[in-house]
């Protein structure tokens, strides 16, 4: 009886730990000088060696090295001050140095979004942050355990706990990141660039497509629209029951307003411009 009531407390007490885990959380900014970022393939195993009874040593992270004995890892520790670990070559030993190893350089990356975060395309525990007007972002990490959260990441909760996939794509070709509908990344050669979609709009694996979030007026992306005889309408999209979108048009000197949702009069008329 007395086993029984032991096993019940131990259940409770590893629930109770896991549950204390929040499900999201914040990142951290990673500093110039001090980045610890290495990914999968990049991380070495006791393997490298080259021979399970070898001993030796390899790199753990870019600052840090571990000992190998036959195929067991040991204590990790960190390299000096100012020093990097360089992976040793041909199942040779690893090494401190202060030759800085470019995947070991934090990457920022161009900024497409104003006050809003994107997920890293080679990493994903990794993300970005970029301010209005910026050019290049601000790079944060996710906490051990937890990855970019590439559904909703509102300030405070940019982490979610799980795991998580990196971005594959193929050269000039647009990819989704993970399963995001917000997110997606355009392939180059030799870098990616991040995108995300506006507001109550989502990626259909070509385009951002607008999707009606509810029945009512909603705005529209790109709402200035020349037709045939030279006039600027203003468009939005008009959702109905079936949740299908319509594009509708303000009159010649109305304008679409984001925050009353319906077309308004201008103070002065629109331009008509000139041909």
């Amino acid at each position: 009886m007395k086993q029984n009531i032991l096993i019940i407390v131990v259940i409770a007490l590893t629930i109770s730990t896991v549950n204390c885990q929040p499900e999201y959380t914040s990142g951290f900014v990673l500093v110039e000088n001090r980045n610890r970022f290495l990914s999968n393939n990049q991380q070495q195993s006791c393997a490298a060696l080259g021979n399970p009874e070898k001993n030796g040593v390899v790199c753990d992270s870019c600052y840090d090295y571990k000992g190998c004995a036959k195929g067991n890892s040991l204590e990790v520790l960190p390299c000096a001050k100012n020093q990097f670990c360089i992976p040793g070559v041909d199942g040779g030993n690893a090494e401190c140095s202060f030759t800085q190893r470019s995947e070991c350089i934090p990457r920022s990356i161009p900024c497409t979004v104003d006050d809003d975060y994107l997920p890293d395309p080679y990493n994903c525990t990794h993300y970005h942050f970029c301010r209005k007007g910026a050019n290049n972002s601000i790079k944060l990490s996710c906490p051990s355990g937890y990855s970019f959260n590439a559904y909703d990441p509102v300030r405070g909760k940019e982490c979610q706990r799980n795991f998580c996939s990196n971005l594959e794509c193929s050269p000039n070709t647009l990819a989704r990141y993970e399963k995001s509908k917000k997110y997606y990344a355009y392939c180059q050669t030799h870098t990616i660039v991040m995108f995300k979609c506006p507001k109550n709009y989502n990626f259909n694996g070509t385009n951002c497509e607008f999707v009606c979030p509810d029945v009512g007026n909603f705005p529209h992306e790109n709402s200035r629209y020349k037709i045939p005889n030279n006039r600027i309408y203003d468009r939005y999209y008009w959702c109905d029951e079936s949740y299908m979108p319509v594009v509708r048009f303000c009159e010649e000197n109305e304008y679409f307003n984001n925050e009353f949702l319906q077309c308004l009069t201008r103070e002065d008329p629109v331009e008509t411009p000139s041909k």
